[in-house]
């Protein structure tokens, strides 16, 4: 993940951006060493098929919007059911927060661009190929020591909002945190509430004075 960092700041720099609040979604905002041991567990058993070869031509349309979120402690977080609701062609419907025109111009975007490559995160994962890299980054700065918010999906089974928040309290011990009752997809899911949350963060941190 060190080198994705770099490529962040190096944009950053070219643009001349001198102050930024950055926004991600997912355990992918953080830079994290994991190991076979985490990906074969009951939190992130998905990964291991996320990262063979094959994936990206069996990754079926509604897995990833369950109706609800319910639906990932059972399908997508074991080890072996993420293929096992491919094969056995599960269509469940789309939520109630997912609109079928959206659905269809994400799906169409997708079908266009393809998910092999973003599927390389889960390789780079579940192979430790990033741990050289990251050993690239001094200790000192595991620790952020600036202004955060943190907005925990207490639904979701992929990035559990127990693991986050304790990752928050070892490693941005000034985050603020606030916990939704929803699944993965907190922005959709709830997505008044998370804006309503961000923009009184926002306020707070008087970036205009």
């Amino acid at each position: 993940m060190a080198p994705v960092g770099r490529d962040v700041v190096d944009v950053l720099d070219a643009e001349g951006v001198q102050k930024v609040v950055g926004i991600g979604h997912d355990c992918h905002t953080t830079s994290t060493r994991t190991s076979r041991a985490q990906t074969g567990s009951d939190w992130h058993g998905y990964w291991m098929f996320f990262a063979r070869d094959d994936a990206h031509l069996k990754i079926e349309k509604n897995l990833v919007y369950p109706q609800s979120p319910d639906v990932w402690y059972e399908w997508l977080s074991p080890v072996g059911k993420t293929e096992e609701w491919i094969a056995a062609n599960r269509t469940p419907g789309l939520p109630s927060w997912l609109s079928q025109e959206e659905y269809d111009t994400k799906r169409a975007n997708l079908e266009k661009s393809g998910i092999k490559s973003q599927l390389n995160f889960y390789k780079a994962a579940v192979n430790n190929l990033s741990v050289e890299d990251d050993k690239q980054i001094p200790v000192e700065a595991y620790t952020i020591r600036k202004p955060a918010l943190f907005i925990a999906a207490t639904r979701d089974s992929a990035c559990t909002a127990e693991h986050g928040k304790l990752s928050m309290k070892q490693y941005v011990p000034e985050a603020k945190i606030v916990e939704l009752n929803t699944g993965h997809w907190v922005q959709m899911e709830a997505t008044d509430r998370v804006n309503a949350v961000l923009d009184a963060w926002l306020e707070g941190l008087k970036l205009a004075a």
